[in-house]
Formats: C-alpha cells, sequence, structure tokens
C-alpha cells in the first residue's frame, strides 16, 4: 500500500490545487483512502467547544448520513481519547462499536461492524476527525500512519471553513 502513497499524494494536492471548495479537498481524501485502505463509509466532523456535539461536514453516503447533520459525541471514554488525547479509536467488532457509539445498531444493520476515528489536529488541538466504517474486522491489519498522514491532508480546508 505504501509503494501508491506518492501518486495518491499526488492527486489529492492535484485536487486541493483545482479546489473550488471544501468538499472537493474531503472527496479527493476519500478517495484516495478508498483506494489504499477501504471502506464502506467515510465522514469528516467537527466538534463544539465543549466537544459534546459534532457536525458532520462531508459524508461519502449523504443520503444515509447527511452532511450538515449534528451527532452527540460517543462516550467519554471514546472522547477522551479522540478528542481530548488525539490518539486514533480503531474497533473491530459490532461490540466494540456498541461500547462506545449510541447509534451503534444503526451501523450494524447497514453492515458497518468496524471503525477508525482519526483525529485531525493542528497545534496541539484537534479540529475534527475522519471516520472510516466497514465490515467488522475489516481494519484488523491497518496502516494506521497512512490513514493518518491522509487525513490530516484536510487540515487546511478545516481551518478554512
Amino acid at each position: 500500500m505504501r509503494d501508491h502513497l506518492p501518486h495518491e499524494l499526488v492527486l489529492i494536492e492535484r485536487a486541493c490545487f483545482q479546489a473550488k471548495g471544501t468538499h472537493d479537498v474531503f472527496h479527493a481524501v476519500d478517495s484516495a483512502l478508498q483506494r489504499m485502505v477501504g471502506h464502506r463509509l467515510l465522514t469528516i466532523l467537527v466538534y463544539d467547544d465543549a466537544m459534546t456535539l459534532a457536525t458532520r461536514l462531508y459524508s461519502s453516503d449523504p443520503a444515509t448520513y447527511p452532511e450538515g447533520a449534528l451527532d452527540p459525541v460517543a462516550s467519554s471514554a471514546w472522547a477522551e481519547q479522540v478528542l481530548h488525547l488525539g490518539l486514533p479509536f480503531v474497533g473491530h467488532s459490532e461490540e466494540e462499536l456498541a461500547s462506545v457509539f449510541a447509534y451503534h445498531q444503526r451501523l450494524a444493520s447497514l453492515g458497518l461492524g468496524s471503525v477508525v476515528n482519526m483525529p485531525v489536529r493542528w497545534r496541539g488541538r484537534v479540529l475534527g476527525s475522519l471516520n472510516m466504517l466497514d465490515a467488522p474486522g475489516r481494519y484488523a491489519h491497518l496502516e494506521i500512519d497512512l490513514v493518518r498522514i491522509l487525513a490530516h491532508l484536510v487540515v487546511p480546508a478545516l481551518l478554512a471553513r
């Protein structure tokens, strides 16, 4: 997978250069992650100042998970890990998702049983998170650094909003 990283970075740079707005940047990163890692759903969220409410800025499936929707932040343990410490959360099963997400039954009904929540940080602060979801066990052998690198390419788009 890493062999393709330089090519993917060039594609994202071109998309950013030609971007008319933040959505174009988000879509370019989504496409690169789809090709390199794979996912059924990708969302990009930002959080309110209290880190209790999330706003969905981007969704690879806006019909099911609409952009602009508000979601409560997951469990306090998840918020501490992802939003306060800035560490990714990777869940491999429906049970793991149930332990942190109130809407886990909806995810399961869509066949989504694994997740990567990658915090996007700038200057020591979490700006938002990039979230990939897929079938249970999908991310068991994930190269987390690859996701971190690609996720952080949305920093300028998050700062510009």
